[in-house]
């Protein structure tokens, strides 16, 4: 492959980020939660 990620790198990106957003997603949800 040339200068693209393997098929293995992309899998590992692709989890991180999913951890990523979960975590981004439920910190908003607990900051509208003390709001009210």
């Amino acid at each position: 492959m040339r200068g693209g990620l393997s098929f293995r790198e992309r899998a590992e990106l692709d989890r991180r980020y999913d951890r990523l957003s979960m975590q981004v997603r439920a910190e908003r949800r607990d900051r509208d939660d003390r709001r009210y």
